[in-house]
């Protein structure tokens, strides 16, 4: 399945634990987070979306991500949360697509991964208000952001832009601190904005 044409387009929401603005962006990952250790989730909110013919419109997946230092040395844990609503076929694509096996912004993050924690099936709830995102997943994440308002036109955000972001070039800034998160309980702990592409066949750029 490896092979298999794919392609995705819709939002992307993250906020990691770092302080007001994430090191990542002027360090080019080379810089230790603000706690030590990086915890975030990257979660994806198909619009449109197909693997090998299989429509994924509608469904949403995330990942988590825990690194024990800056993010470029590696040494990460992985984890991925697959929308329940996905039926048998829609669970396996969004499953290769996730684990980074179709290639794509997943397949870089599997390059720097160590452990990889499993995946879970949960309800995703995606929504999204003008410069508002915010993300539930019952028992493992509860998370808002807002974004930073434009000083020429206010109902339009601030924007990172040439970010090097493997999920888009261009990305939101929000408000400090970075996000509301009451609950984040990445896999292997229970015993993570934009519009993008992230296809492996096309480059990640504002949409």
């Amino acid at each position: 399945m490896a092979d298999t044409e794919w392609r995705l387009r819709g939002d992307y929401f993250e906020s990691c634990n770092c302080d007001y603005l994430c090191l990542c962006q002027e360090t080019k990952g080379q810089g230790a987070p603000d706690k030590g250790e990086c915890i975030v989730p990257l979660a994806f909110m198909v619009n449109e979306g197909n693997f090998g013919g299989e429509s994924l419109d509608g469904l949403a997946f995330t990942i988590f991500v825990h690194t024990p230092g800056p993010m470029a040395s590696g040494d990460w844990k992985v984890g991925l949360i697959i929308d329940v609503r996905a039926n048998a076929k829609q669970r396996e694509a969004l499953e290769t697509i996730g684990t980074g096996k179709a290639g794509g912004v997943p397949g870089r993050i599997a390059m720097l991964t160590k452990e990889f924690m499993g995946v879970e099936y949960l309800p995703i709830r995606f929504e999204k208000s003008g410069m508002n995102r915010s993300i539930e997943i019952p028992g493992a994440l509860d998370q808002a952001i807002e974004g930073v308002p434009g000083r020429g036109d206010p109902s339009e955000p601030i924007y990172l832009d040439s970010t090097g972001h493997p999920a888009n070039n261009r990305l939101r800034l929000p408000k400090p601190p970075a996000a509301t998160c009451t609950r984040l309980e990445p896999i292997g702990t229970r015993t993570a904005a934009s519009t993008t592409d992230i296809s492996r066949h096309s480059t990640s750029r504002s949409r």
